[in-house]
């Protein structure tokens, strides 16, 4: 091989070399700067907005117990001025659909996926996911459409008591009741059901917990009404924040 001729290879081989070790480089930028793509997903929404500050808000790629990425779940990133907010959308708009569930109760309250059997209230995040998503949150909050008819949910007007109104089952067994604790709370947005009426009607709650996190709702314990009422339940997207 001439002089020349070994230089313009040796040159080619170097800039080969270089490509090759850019390319690395920018594997390794990925992976230690993950984007949230379902490729690369992240831990967190934080993580991405850490890294990318110009992410707009919207559908991402996580893998918050850092497993195989095979597992990896998307979510709904909200980057607000003040707040990070992650949501995992439930799998069936209506986990708990309408129906006249009075006659497939038992007059004690029991649950209605544990206990009966009946519905199905799951999420787009298996639930170690959605554990690691809570350890790493400092709150979360979920909003419970109850459809109605002929059935109390919340608050009962006649009465003047909650004694007819669902109990929702968290994480862990945690339970959210109208009686109100330190770090397990509600919001009444709205009750028409409180009004009993012989038309559909929604009441619409919203859960929240704070420090130790036990959202999303798994599972719902109706009291037996009358033989004629009926009800559903549309479950909200939970968010941690």
């Amino acid at each position: 091989m001439k002089p020349e001729e070994a230089v313009q290879e040796l040159g080619a081989k170097n800039s080969e070399f270089r490509k090759k070790m850019e390319e690395l480089k920018e594997t390794v930028e990925m992976l230690a700067k993950p984007d949230g793509s379902k490729d690369n997903p992240a831990r967190t929404c934080r993580d991405i907005k850490s890294y990318y500050p110009n992410s707009p808000s919207g559908m991402y790629w996580l893998d918050p117990n850092r497993g195989c990425t095979s597992d990896a779940i998307q979510v709904h990133c909200n980057f607000t001025i003040d707040e990070i907010i992650t949501c995992v959308r439930p799998k069936e708009e209506m986990s708990i659909p309408r129906d006249v569930w009075s006659s497939k109760l038992t007059h004690a309250r029991k649950w209605m996926v544990e206990d009966h059997n009946l519905g199905n209230i799951e999420y787009e995040a298996d639930m170690s996911q959605l554990t690691y998503l809570s350890y790493l949150s400092r709150e979360a909050f979920q909003t419970v459409t109850i459809h109605c008819k002929k059935h109390i949910v919340w608050y009962d007007m006649a009465a003047g008591n909650h004694k007819s109104a669902m109990h929702f089952m968290g994480t862990k067994h945690t339970q959210f009741t109208p009686i109100s604790k330190k770090r397990v709370m509600y919001e009444t947005i709205r009750d028409g059901c409180q009004h009993n009426r012989n038309n559909w009607d929604s009441t619409v709650l919203k859960f929240r917990t704070s420090k130790f996190v036990r959202l999303p709702i798994v599972d719902v314990a109706p009291v037996k009404q009358g033989k004629t009422s009926e009800f559903g339940l549309e479950m909200g997207s939970v968010c941690f924040v």
